[in-house]
């Protein structure tokens, strides 16, 4: 009966005028279901063999590890809105994601970023469930969902109904309000992220199977050769099953070498199939590299030895600006979607240290300034580095080395900037 209905209602669907328009297309992303019965649902991606290069490829894994923990241990912020230039040091949610920070007893703050984070690059999504012990309306806990286990139950209006976890096959509901969900851009799904992993896949498999070679390839650490080994027709039993004993020995095993008599007069060794050079898994595998390295946001510069210090900076620079990026998509969605919970959210907004200055041309940059202090008033520096008028108020404000506000005179109880 139920099955019945169910085709009714796919019928129905397909009677309209607007899905006689949906065209399916063999250019389709693999990620789609292009099936009449999806079209009633969202779409789940199956994110568990994106996630799982993570630990297969060390390409992958590299990336992730190389921006994942960077972009963890910046320091995360509550500041004034919309200036910026005042710092709320008690905000409740510090106490769950600030340096000192806990999002539940067993897991810290860096480690719930570096988690959050590795979700994000991999999978495209990432899912924070809001808790509250008390069961009052402002969370004490926050938990992340493994993506993988998520599924969108769609709503009216390509609104979200429902968050549907299933965890040791346990479905659990949660409504929209309880799920902070940051997901990247994707033209083949309202609901769910696409992962640069998706773009990926085919390359990291095909990089896989080069190392899947080479391991059997160099069986036991020895290269085991493909060949003939024509021995003269004179060569005794006992010779021959000599000379199999050295091969074994020698390159444990000789499943991939015959043995054949001749009446040539000496040993002769032909080679049979493609070596190992033939292959050019070198070039292939750097080129793999390059392309992981480039689609998961981490410069070639920063991991090539070979780079020249020119090359270094700028990609030092790219490095810094995609952790940044990671950044401010998260804070983003945070000031959209959770600082909501808590009274005043119109007055803060949440913020990470910018890790850009950490970069040599930042440095670089910031000991000139340093210099230019020395001579130079704030109004000078604001018309001949920012193209800025002079101030007008009575304090004039400059930033030390250390990122804080300092007065240049005047009276302090005039508001100044940033006020």
């Amino acid at each position: 009966m139920l099955q019945k209905i169910k085709m009714a209602l796919r019928n129905w669907v397909l009677a309209g005028d607007e899905a006689k328009m949906l065209v399916p297309t063999r250019q389709a992303h693999p990620e789609q279901r292009w099936d009449h019965e999806s079209w009633l649902y969202a779409p789940t991606p199956d994110l568990v063999p994106l996630m799982v290069q993570y630990a297969l490829n060390h390409w992958v894994g590299t990336a992730v590890n190389k921006i994942a923990p960077v972009a963890a241990g910046a320091n995360f912020m509550v500041v004034s809105r919309p200036d910026g230039m005042r710092i709320n040091q008690d905000h409740p949610i510090l106490s769950l994601l600030g340096r000192w920070g806990g999002v539940s007893p067993d897991m810290d703050s860096f480690e719930f970023f570096e988690k959050h984070f590795q979700f994000f690059i991999l999978a495209g999504n990432s899912y924070w469930l809001w808790e509250s012990s008390t069961g009052r309306a402002v969370p004490d806990r926050v938990r992340l969902l493994n993506p993988a286990r998520v599924r969108i139950e769609p709503g009216a209006g390509e609104t979200v109904e429902y968050y549907t976890y299933v965890h040791n096959g346990r479905a659990t509901r949660y409504r929209p309000e309880q799920i902070t969900h940051f997901r990247r851009a994707n033209p083949f799904s309202r609901y769910y992220g696409l992962s640069a992993m998706t773009a990926l896949y085919r390359l990291v498999r095909a990089d896989s199977d080069m190392l899947d070679w080479n391991a059997n390839f160099f069986n036991d650490e020895l290269g085991l050769p493909n060949g003939i080994l024509v021995v003269p027709d004179a060569t005794s039993d006992a010779e021959m099953e000599r000379i199999k004993a050295e091969f074994e020995a020698r390159h444990a095993g000789v499943r991939r070498v015959a043995f054949v008599k001749s009446d040539a007069g000496k040993a002769v060794w032909l080679d049979a199939g493609l070596k190992h050079r033939d292959y050019d898994w070198g070039e292939g595998r750097a080129l793999n590299r390059k392309a992981v390295f480039e689609a998961l946001d981490l410069p070639l510069g920063v991991m090539s030895e070979t780079s020249t210090e020119a090359h270094a900076i700028v990609s030092e620079r790219r490095y810094m600006e995609s952790i940044h990026l990671w950044h401010l998509r998260t804070v983003r969605k945070l000031n959209f979607d959770a600082l909501g919970f808590w009274p005043g959210s119109r007055s803060w907004m949440a913020q990470f240290e910018d890790v850009r200055r950490a970069a040599v041309d930042w440095r670089r940059e910031s000991l000139r300034r340093q210099a230019d202090e020395r001579i130079m008033s704030v109004d000078e520096m604001r018309m001949r580095e920012y193209q800025l008028p002079p101030l007008t108020e009575r304090t004039a404000y400059s930033v030390n080395a250390n990122g804080n506000a300092q007065s240049d005179g005047g009276d302090n109880s005039d508001p100044g900037v940033g006020e």
